[in-house]
């Protein structure tokens, strides 16, 4: 995920000095622990910099559109991470204005987000016998949100969302 911020062309504009990533979950108990997986996971790489800058990241338990958008104010964060089960509580489109409306590049873990507006989704590949996981981008998406990903990136990744 660190590595597909490093694509963003745009990356000196959106992150500055630091690129904060904003985790977004559902305010229950699996979305606690989803939260909890990310935040270890990237805690694990603390020291690890994209393009030279440093990393923070942040969770935000979700209970309703307002205050995420003020979150979103406040943090000025470079990507939003999407923990499973936000859909139940948010819709993608929903989410997705609010993404585009603050120019942070969005993350989820299902290729229907991707599809249905959200920028970039790690799946599982569709070849069991490679057992690697895919680049799921949506071009139209990710633009709306202020990014522009180098076409090293377009080309390792599929691409959703286009005509």
């Amino acid at each position: 995920m660190l590595r597909i911020l490093a694509y963003d062309i745009y990356l000196a504009q959106h992150a500055h000095d630091t690129v904060k990533l904003l985790i977004v979950h559902p305010r229950d108990e699996d979305g606690a622990a989803c939260a909890a997986r990310w935040v270890d996971a990237f805690d694990k790489v603390r020291k690890v910099k994209v393009a030279g800058r440093s990393v923070q990241v942040f969770a935000h338990g979700f209970s309703e559109s307002a205050d995420l958008d003020r979150a979103l104010t406040d943090m000025e964060p470079t990507a939003l991470i999407t923990c499973e089960g936000l859909a139940r509580k948010l819709s993608v489109p929903a989410l997705a204005s609010l993404t585009r409306a603050h120019k942070v590049l969005s993350f989820a873990s299902r290729e229907d987000d991707v599809a249905a507006g959200l920028s970039v989704a790690i799946v599982s590949g569709h070849d069991p016998d490679q057992h690697r996981d895919e680049i799921v981008v949506n071009p139209r998406a990710a633009a709306a949100e202020g990014v522009k990903f180098d076409a090293g990136l377009m080309q390792l990744a599929r691409k959703v969302g286009e005509p």
